[in-house]
């Protein structure tokens, strides 16, 4: 008998007791009525034993002899002479009530996976589950929908067939939870009916589910490399789930002021589990892999869902050079095992590569470059591997490193190794001016660059070197944000939170501990004495003071502007901000709203334009006007006191070439420049400056033949994917530097700038921005690229100009992990609680809650 039904009959039994407590008192009619009602309690107590596995034979005896007293009851008349039978009739419960006690119900424990390749996400729960004599455990793979975009329908699938041969399978036709009642479910699908791409059978939504279960455990079908990410916070399981299942302390605390915070439970996760466990045994090549593996240092790729939803044809191009590569090489070889929803996604989402796709996978098998692996357990796969390599994002990341295997991720613009002097030329990811001195970040590079604007030609550039307090990060763009205050350069961190000041003679760094959270500080800007960091995502303004080194907070701005904004902010806020006249002025990239903040107060004022809609994508200014960019190709000029205000068309028709973004928008402007008398606009997916004369809004091309080739495709660049330009800065008032983005090359430009044609002629110079030999070299020795790019990335080594695929292969085939395999343990040891026995620990904590219930 299971718990459920043990209960069930223990509740019927007091409502029994109930009626006889009145029994003496009633009147005839009253009388009678309660004793039928007894009866009825007595017979549904009987059928509910005879329909369970109950093995005790007293209980059935005793409830008959209860109906036969019940039946004497009703002819004794009057009513003085009724209380012996009904003292005998408490007796008869009572017995009944204690030997249902004395059983040992069974705990019934449902999981309820959906896809196959997912059950790793619930199988060590199970694997404790099963072997605990208080359970009864059914394993019932529930039925899911794919949409097919191609026939515009939903086809519908089934994986029970497809699990482990070792996993006994309840079909879902048999098993009703409506009427079982299972004392615990556990799943791991999130997205009930909000997945435009799979959607699990409308009876297992968690809100259906709920009405029917004691406990319903949500486990996520991924780990994460530390934090969950932002649009994992709102899924439809969260209103109904009672505990949620993570994988460390640092996981939940990343979900702090979320309204289930109190439902979460960091124990760990069943995949890393799945994924120890099965390294720990000899590895189970099947027959037909050895052929084709033939003895190889094995790698498994993997492609996400991600990189075929932004990359599309990208993707498959890169895939096709590098099964290219592969197959030339006789030491390597692949397990290529795309996520499993793949190609429903292509189908419903971009058909338009579905045959390219098709054809790609045809190339890989018939070439033997691999094996195409679409087994449901990908912790076998693990096992078999060697290392990873592919795609950035996934959860399949962290499982390679809790299985102490290096991993390699790819840039999807890059096919081929950058010849030495490219590896030179430096890529500017933000810049700014100092005296006669230019201060850069630097694309890989963590520290600061310095470089004599008095003299620009192809040379190298002062290399300061790097922030020792972030050895741990010398690759992976750990600054993207910098500014100057007196004699002090500020940097900031793209990812994590902490900044730097150098001072012109040694770096220091400075840790917001204040932060609870795994969330970058965000996008830096200096507004007198303060660093302000307006976040990537969430609503927390941080603040630090430079005069006294205090970290402060402001929680309210950015949730009022969010309130405004509504569903047009989630995943599309780009903030651009310009401090003007005391305010720091803040435009959305999503929205028509101009938010003036003061800093020192936390007090704002947000306006918003009452006759034409537009979104504002950047904003500058000057010493009278702020200059907003729109993303209809307007510039709104507005006076401090909003009195004057004019709209300025920008003339699109003095522009060569344009081009859309990978997703089919038209983007040609990414920012307004303030140099001297004039607004310069510089390109996005176009190619041509744009000057516009304060006074008189008179527009003209400027230099028009610097960005000429930004529409190609170049090894690491796209145009559809990239911005035609880089880091820009004004450097006086008649003079701007800028950065094209396919090879590096930098540029001054004068305003007065108007040759087309003949670049000896026009008021243009032109170089590239290096780092010398030696720095190079000392970089390259002194760190292997390998490393954790911040509190919520990978341990791994990611795809660059200086680390590329084939010294990645090279590394494989030589077995050279010398300290790196360490390092990655160290960061295993915070990535999951419980690593091999997450599956036991919550079971436990499940059935504690059981049985105190």
């Amino acid at each position: 008998m299971n718990i459920h039904t043990k209960h069930e009959i223990l509740k019927i039994i007091q409502n029994v007791k109930n009626i006889h407590i009145n029994l003496h008192v009633l009147n005839n009619n009253e009388y009678i009525n309660s004793l039928t009602q007894c009866q009825e309690y007595a017979v549904n107590i009987g059928n509910i034993i005879e329909n369970s596995d109950c093995n005790d034979k007293n209980i059935v005896p005793l409830l008959e002899n209860y109906c036969e007293v019940l039946y004497e009851l009703s002819l004794i008349n009057p009513a003085s002479e009724r209380i012996y039978k009904i003292k005998l009739i408490d007796d008869l419960i009572n017995n009944v009530e204690s030997l249902i006690g004395k059983i040992a119900g069974k705990y019934r424990i449902v999981f309820l996976p959906y896809k196959a390749q997912m059950w790793d996400a619930l199988e060590s729960v199970w694997l404790a589950a099963k072997d605990d004599d208080r359970c009864e455990c059914d394993v019932i793979p529930i039925p899911y929908f794919e949409f097919d975009k191609r026939k515009n329908e939903w086809h519908l699938a089934y994986d029970g067939n497809e699990f482990p041969s070792y996993v006994p399978i309840t079909p879902y036709q048999t098993y009703s939870i409506r009427e079982l009642k299972p004392d615990a479910a556990y799943i791991h699908y999130p997205y009930d009916g909000s997945n435009t791409v799979t959607r699990i059978h409308p009876a297992y939504y968690s809100d259906e589910l709920k009405k029917y279960v004691n406990k319903l455990i949500y486990i996520p079908y991924y780990v994460t490399a530390g934090a969950i990410s932002e649009n994992h916070k709102y899924f439809p399981v969260y209103k109904n789930m009672d505990y949620f299942i993570v994988q460390s302390e640092f996981f939940k605390r990343s979900c702090t002021g979320v309204f289930y915070y109190d439902k979460i439970i960091p124990l760990g996760s069943p995949k890393i589990d799945s994924v120890v466990n099965k390294c720990k045994n000899e590895k189970n090549i099947p027959d037909e892999w050895k052929k084709i593996l033939n003895n190889r240092k094995v790698l498994m790729l993997n492609t996400t869902i991600g990189d075929i939803l932004c990359y599309k044809g990208v993707l498959i191009k890169k895939l096709q050079h590098f099964f290219e590569l592969i197959a030339q090489r006789k030491d390597i070889a692949l397990i290529w095992r795309p996520h499993p929803l793949t190609e429903a996604t292509i189908k419903s989402m971009r058909i338009e590569i579905y045959e390219s796709y098709i054809e790609l996978k045809r190339y890989f098998m018939d070439n033997e470059i691999g094996v195409f692996d679409t087994t449901p357990d990908i912790a076998y796969t693990i096992a078999i591997s060697d290392g990873y390599i592919g795609s950035d994002g996934s959860s399949v990341i962290n499982m390679f490193s809790a299985a102490g295997k290096p991993v390699f991720i790819f840039n999807d613009l890059i096919f081929n190794e950058f010849s030495e002097n490219e590896k030179r030329n430096l890529r500017i990811i933000n810049m700014v001016v100092k005296e006669n001195e230019l201060y850069f970040v630097a694309d890989s590079f963590s520290g600061i660059f310095r470089f004599d604007i008095t003299n620009f030609k192809d040379t190298d550039s002062n290399y300061i070197g790097e922030v020792i307090d972030n050895s741990e990060h010398r690759w992976q763009q750990p600054y993207g944000y910098i500014c100057t205050q007196h004699d002090d350069v500020y940097i900031a961190s793209v990812y994590s939170d902490y900044i730097t000041k150098y001072d012109g003679t040694n770096y220091k760094t400075f840790i917001c501990n204040e932060k609870y959270d795994a969330r970058a500080l965000g996008q830096m800007k200096l507004c007198d004495n303060f660093l302000v960091f307006l976040p990537y995502e969430g609503f927390d303004i941080w603040k630090y003071d430079t005069l006294t080194g205090e970290w402060t907070v402001d929680k309210i701005t950015i949730l009022n502007l969010y309130k405004n904004l509504g569903t047009a902010a989630y995943g599309n806020i780009a903030y651009s901000c310009v401090y003007f006249n005391g305010y720091l002025w803040i435009v959305t990239g999503c929205s028509d709203y101009l938010l003036k903040y003061n800093v020192n107060t936390g007090e704002s004022e947000l306006h918003k334009n009452g006759v034409d809609k537009y979104v504002y994508t950047y904003i500058t200014a000057d010493e009278n006007r702020l200059y907003l960019l729109d993303n209809i190709n307007n510039i709104i000029a507005i006076t401090n006191d909003g009195i004057d205000c004019r709209v300025i068309k920008i003339q699109t028709s003095l522009i060569k070439k344009y081009w859309n973004t990978e997703n089919g928008e038209l983007c040609l402007f990414k920012a307004v420049l303030n140099v001297g008398n004039y607004i310069v606009l510089i390109p996005a997916f176009s190619d041509t400056f744009i000057k516009i004369n304060k006074i008189t809004d008179e527009q003209s091309a400027i230099n028009t033949h610097f960005l000429d080739n930004s529409n190609g495709c170049f090894n690491g660049y796209n145009p559809e994917y990239s911005y035609s330009t880089g880091a820009f800065a004004a450097l006086n008032s008649y003079e701007f530097i800028v950065q094209r983005t396919y090879d590096g090359k930098a540029a001054v430009i004068n305003v007065d700038d108007i040759n087309t044609e003949n670049i000896e002629s026009g008021n243009c110079r032109e170089f590239y921005i290096k780092i010398s030999d030696a720095d190079l070299e000392r970089k390259q020795k002194n760190s292997d690229g390998f490393e954790k790019m911040c509190s919520n990335g990978y341990f791994c080594q990611k795809e660059s100009i200086y680390l590329s695929t084939e010294q990645f292969l090279d590394r494989m085939v030589s077995g050279d992990w010398n300290g790196i395999l360490e390092r990655q343990q160290e960061y295993v040891n915070s990535l999951a609680l419980n690593p091999g026995t997450c599956g036991e620990k919550v079971h436990e904590f499940v059935m504690n809650s059981l049985i105190k219930c």
